[in-house]
């Protein structure tokens, strides 16, 4: 598993990485364990971003498409 992107999700107090793989993991910022991991619609993911409220992630890659989590559910895509 490689990564190709990290981010810091304040409301979760996770990490999140996403990489080759097409999924985001969540990795706890204490403990430095994967919590759970969520699949995306990119097969890879070369981007991602946060907003602490809600606790909210975008993740971006292959394909032309973004996917939208809210608290680590897969809430909506976006293509172009």
């Amino acid at each position: 598993e490689s990564y190709n992107a990290i981010t810091y999700n304040q409301n979760l107090d996770s990490f999140v990485s996403g990489g080759n793989n097409g999924r985001l993991t969540f990795w706890d910022s204490a403990t430095g364990e994967c919590t759970g991991r969520s699949g995306c619609t990119p097969s890879m993911i070369y981007t991602l971003s946060c907003n602490t409220v809600p606790s909210m992630i975008v993740a971006g890659g292959t394909g032309g498409s973004l996917d939208c989590f809210i608290d680590r559910v897969k809430a909506s895509n976006f293509t172009t």
